[in-house]
């Protein structure tokens, strides 16, 4: 007999604006936010869910503004819960970046397609987590 599955609750649209002008993208190892103010696309995600810039400056994955800022842990994967999964080990209960944040991380850093390409792409993977992307600039 097959068992059903709970409706899993549909969220909310969120709107990411991401300037071109201040985008790091298309290298290797970027981070968050660099020191000449350029940030990822996930930097600017961490911005819209009202993370401060020293929250996300030099770090490399939404996971690790988690460890690294002193907000309560429930209230920082709720901030950033479209972006993340909760693991256990050995040692308890960890929070990792999702497979739609793998992803979005790989896109933007990837040196061998245009920004047109890249564009599309980071678009199609935030509409799987509900965040609708705008690009200016």
């Amino acid at each position: 007999m097959k068992t059903k599955q709970p409706k899993q609750k549909e969220l909310p649209i969120e709107k990411l604006t991401i300037n071109r002008k201040r985008w790091l993208r298309g290298q290797k190892d970027s981070v968050l936010r660099n020191e000449e103010g350029l940030m990822c696309c996930l930097g600017f995600y961490c911005l819209l869910k009202k993370f401060k810039i020293s929250d996300i400056f030099n770090r490399s994955a939404p996971e690790e503004v988690l460890k690294r800022t002193r907000v309560d842990v429930i209230n920082k994967t709720t901030k950033l819960g479209r972006l993340l999964i909760d693991n256990d080990n050995e040692e308890g209960k960890i929070i990792n970046n999702n497979e739609v944040c793998n992803d979005l991380m790989i896109c933007n850093d990837n040196t061998d397609i245009s920004d047109k390409q890249r564009e599309r792409r980071i678009t199609q993977l935030f509409k799987k987590i509900n965040v609708e992307v705008k690009f200016v600039n």
